[in-house]
């Protein structure tokens, strides 16, 4: 079984339209690569198979997308947009600005014109476990032609990111992010000091208790049976998501005052992106706009969620909406804002489709419609 990254599948972005998403999928099918340990930032919590932990070059990684402003073409948000204003406010007492915040106007530039530097969105997938200093040491490489000096434990990450960013320019844009992180890891590592404790977050507990209890029949179905969740500052309420025969990987954002529940439902909407995209292939020949396609992608598997929480575990539901918004129900989802009207009308066929493939039922003033002529 090869990767399978749903975040680089569904998203809106230029990067899809223009092949290089399946490019960089390409490269990575391969086994999970084993790192040392000692990488994580934080005591992992186990549950039943699951992993809830941090991983500092995420954070790090993340935080430098943030600052610089690189958030994509999604409806969804890919990073927290009250992390950077909280970095920004944090550094008033500082003398002066970080080498990033210098650069950051240009790296933005740069970033925002070439559609290829949307694999930066999911470097930290390819590098998880492994140490800073490795990981940041290889992809500066990238763009030096100093490929022998990267350690042979994560070269085949490289050689597939080199692969994606292929030009001189590109990988000097990656060179001069990678240099601009080393000057941020002692402000990180300070703000890290104050930061949430994610053995006191109960994610973990609540995981074990309400969706692997509640939702054992979904994750079995899908063939999640062990995972590992990293749970990390930066990120908004769009995640990433990877999935291997070493188990699936999955990227949340979390906050100091993250609720427990809304964290689950975060992980849970990551993991119903294989079921979306089963759901959405029949309708892709009727939406002309691959943008579109990964739009409605992004709101069927907020959808997913809620459809599984509110038959399983109806009391995790408040929390969800509150950070996805009221497009996780019925009537948001079937009225979806911003979609032409030709796809909007779509939206209750795809709901009935997207029920189907969870195995439920809709209520029956919502009964099931099928894609005509097929």
């Amino acid at each position: 079984m090869t990767r399978r990254c749903a975040s680089a599948v569904r998203r809106r972005s230029e990067v899809a339209i223009h092949g290089v998403a399946g490019l960089f999928l390409a490269a990575f099918a391969f086994d999970a690569l084993p790192l040392p340990g000692g990488a994580r930032g934080a005591v992992a919590q186990q549950s039943g198979g699951w992993t809830f932990t941090s991983d500092p070059f995420a954070d790090l990684w993340f935080h430098g997308l943030a600052i610089v402003g690189f958030d994509g073409f999604g409806r969804v948000p890919l990073y927290d947009a009250e992390y950077a204003w909280d970095v920004t406010a944090a550094r008033r007492g500082d003398t002066s600005p970080s080498e990033l915040e210098l650069a950051r106007g240009e790296l933005l530039a740069a970033l925002m014109s070439d559609p290829a530097f949307e694999v930066l969105h999911f470097v930290p997938l390819y590098f998880a476990d492994a140490p800073v200093d490795m990981a940041l040491d290889a992809l500066e490489h990238l763009g030096d032609g100093g490929a022998s000096r990267t350690d042979p434990r994560v070269a085949r990450e490289v050689t597939a990111i080199g692969s994606v960013l292929v030009t001189p320019e590109q990988r000097s844009v990656v060179t001069a992010f990678v240099r601009a992180l080393r000057a941020e890891r002692p402000f990180l590592t300070r703000r890290r000091a104050q930061g949430f404790d994610i053995g006191g977050s109960g994610v973990a507990k609540l995981w074990k208790e309400r969706v692997q209890s509640e939702l054992g029949a979904f994750l079995a179905r899908e063939q999640f049976t062990h995972g590992t969740v990293v749970m990390t500052p930066a990120l908004g309420t769009e995640g990433r998501f990877l999935d291997t025969d070493g188990g699936v990987l999955v990227m949340v954002g979390v906050s100091a005052d993250a609720a427990a529940p809304a964290v689950v439902g975060a992980v849970l909407r990551e993991l119903c992106y294989p079921a979306v995209r089963r759901a959405v292939a029949p309708y892709e020949s009727r939406i002309e706009d691959r943008r579109v396609v990964s739009d409605v992608s992004d709101l069927a598997a907020t959808r997913c969620a809620d459809l599984l929480l509110e038959r399983h575990a109806a009391e995790l539901l408040p929390p969800y909406r509150a950070r996805f918004g009221v497009g996780s129900s019925s009537s948001g989802f079937l009225s979806a804002a911003g979609l032409a009207p030709g796809v909007a009308a779509l939206e209750r066929e795809l709901d009935a489709a997207l029920a189907r493939e969870l195995n439920l039922s809709l209520s029956s003033d919502r009964a099931e419609a099928r894609p005509a002529g097929r």
